[in-house]
């Protein structure tokens, strides 16, 4: 009796110290440091060590825009670039590219929109890099009263006049099916022009597409939107005969209300799900 008792000891002593082990194991793949935030300003400097990653954590007090860029020191004092993925709160993936390359020296820059919240800025940092120094800058920029120009949906969609223009913004952490709207009338007479002009060009953050609906649509028009901006010319020709004579005339789209509606290009699940950026729509 007295043998299987220290049997049963020594397996539960080993058990310990093997769950102890894989614990300091998994903690040795991750490690979790804070920013330092000052005026929507947020910085880090540190040293690469054993650990696979470093996770940065910093927190937004609304929707706006984050700029990102930094470098690290070589063992010849050279400014590398290196790798980031932004996370949620939960540390789990908000990023279109599973390799966001950043580098001060070269004016690679990484942009963020994002809603109000606490993330994480993942960086890697493998066994060859270990001991060498990194400094990540970043600079937040507030939407201000950009936000509220669209709606978040078909009922809520704010009245675009002619010579008016609104934002349509996407988060990285709103749901895959977001879309943003806005909504306009015409009489009829006149073509309508729509614009539409991404306002983070550099940015590796997918695409927008959006979708007119109204009388001269009634099942929906894609309009793609490329990420140096497309201009829509939309109108109907009227045909009419006389005798041996056709003429066609160009008029503006059928009378009524129309809805235009902003999502994420859906042609890669990558896009569906973490696109982010915003868009200026012109009417004119």
């Amino acid at each position: 009796m007295k043998k299987r008792k220290v049997t049963l000891f020594m397996l539960l002593t080993l058990l310990l110290v093997m769950t102890m082990g894989m614990s300091a194991s998994a903690a040795a793949k991750k490690k979790t440091v804070k920013m330092k935030a000052n005026n929507g300003t947020y910085t880090y400097s540190g040293k690469y060590g054993a650990e696979k990653y470093i996770y940065h954590k910093f927190r937004v007090g609304q929707t706006g825009v984050m700029r990102i860029t930094g470098y690290e020191l070589s063992k010849k004092n050279k400014k590398n670039g290196f790798a980031v993925m932004l996370c949620d709160e939960n540390k789990k993936r908000l990023d279109v590219n599973a390799n966001n390359y950043i580098n001060f020296a070269k004016k690679t820059i990484q942009y963020y929109t994002l809603a109000k919240g606490t993330y994480y800025l993942r960086t890697k940092s493998p066994a060859s890099k270990t001991g060498l120094r990194y400094i990540i800058q970043m600079k937040f920029t507030k939407m201000g009263n950009y936000v509220g120009q669209t709606g978040a949906s078909r009922w809520e969609a704010p009245y675009l006049a002619k010579d008016y223009s609104a934002y349509a913004y996407i988060t990285a952490s709103d749901d895959p099916t977001t879309s943003r709207w806005i909504q306009f009338y015409t009489d009829g007479k006149d073509p309508i022009e729509l614009t539409f002009i991404p306002q983070l060009r550099k940015s590796t953050q997918g695409t927008f597409t959006a979708c007119i609906y109204g009388p001269s649509y009634e099942d929906g028009k894609v309009l793609e939107i490329s990420a140096g901006g497309d201009r829509y010319k939309l109108s109907t020709t009227v045909t009419t005969k006389s005798g041996g004579t056709t003429t066609k005339k160009t008029t503006g789209l059928k009378k009524g209300y129309y809805y235009v509606e902003i999502y994420r290009e859906n042609s890669t699940q990558e896009n569906q799900k973490y696109a982010n950026g915003y868009v200026r729509i012109i009417r004119r």
